[in-house]
C-alpha cells in the first residue's frame, strides 16, 4: 500500500491533487471526516490553512467557517507546540483540549460539529516543521487501536511525502 502510494505522489503535479490522494487513500483503510493541510510561517509566528477538504468537511457550513479558512493561528501556544515537538503523529480528543487557555478557535468549531478527534503530524523540509496535516474524524474514545494505526500510516506518507517536496514546491 505505502509502495502504491508513493509512487501516486510522484505523479501529482498540483497541490489539492495531493489532498485527495492523500484522503482517498486514507479513508479506505481508516475513517475519518476530513483532511486539512496548514504551513507555517516562522516570520508571524503562525500556520494558517493550505490544503482544505471542502468537499468533506464537517465545519463548512458553520458560520465561523469563512473567518477560520483565512485565519492565521498562533505557534505560540501549548496544542500546537506539542504537534510541534512531537516525533511522530499526535491524536487529540478534541473535549480535553478546547477549553485549554490559547488553544485555537477551530477546535470548538470542530467540536460543536461532532467531531471529537483529531490527529496531527508534521511536514517537514531540510529538518524544519514546514506544514501540518490535520485529520478529523466521529469517533468516541476506544482502545486507541484504530488511532494508533492511522498515525502509524499518515507518519510513513509523510515519510513518503518528503521525497516528492521538490516537485510539488508547497514553499
Amino acid at each position: 500500500m505505502l509502495l502504491d502510494l508513493g509512487n501516486d505522489i510522484t505523479r501529482v503535479r498540483e497541490k489539492n491533487d495531493l489532498l485527495v490522494l492523500f484522503s482517498k487513500r486514507i479513508r479506505s483503510l481508516f475513517y475519518f471526516t476530513h483532511t486539512i493541510v496548514t504551513l507555517i510561517d516562522y516570520k508571524d509566528e503562525t500556520y494558517t490553512p493550505f490544503l482544505l477538504d471542502n468537499e468533506n468537511s464537517p465545519i463548512r457550513g458553520h458560520a465561523m467557517y469563512p473567518e477560520l479558512i483565512k485565519a492565521h493561528f498562533s505557534l505560540n501556544e501549548p496544542f500546537i507546540q506539542a504537534v510541534l515537538h512531537a516525533d511522530e503523529p499526535i491524536s487529540f480528543w478534541l473535549a480535553d483540549i478546547m477549553d485549554q487557555p490559547k488553544s485555537p478557535s477551530f477546535l470548538r468549531v470542530n467540536h460543536e460539529e461532532g467531531v471529537k478527534e483529531i490527529l496531527m503530524t508534521r511536514l517537514m523540509k531540510e529538518g524544519k516543521p514546514m506544514g501540518l496535516v490535520v485529520s478529523g474524524g466521529y469517533t468516541e474514545p476506544s482502545s486507541g487501536l484504530g488511532s494508533a494505526l492511522l498515525l502509524t500510516y499518515i507518519h510513513d506518507w509523510i515519510r513518503i511525502t518528503k521525497a516528492a517536496e521538490s516537485r510539488l514546491r508547497l514553499s
